[in-house]
């Protein structure tokens, strides 16, 4: 897959007192589309993991 970012491992990873807060930016199959990821791990096991993903079209 082409991507800026080089892998699909976390660029990023911070410890909150609620969690474990991880980041994945990679570009799509495409080559078009930036992808974001973001999850929530909480440390509390009956809550649910919190995740969002974004994704911005690159303009023609």
């Amino acid at each position: 897959m082409a991507n800026y970012y080089g892998s699909l491992e976390p660029v990023d990873c911070h410890i909150h007192s609620n969690g474990d807060f991880e980041s994945l930016r990679y570009v799509d199959d495409s080559g078009d589309v930036l992808v974001c990821e973001s999850m929530l791990h909480p440390k509390d096991s009956s809550k649910k993991k919190a995740r969002v993903t974004w994704r911005f079209q690159r303009d023609p």
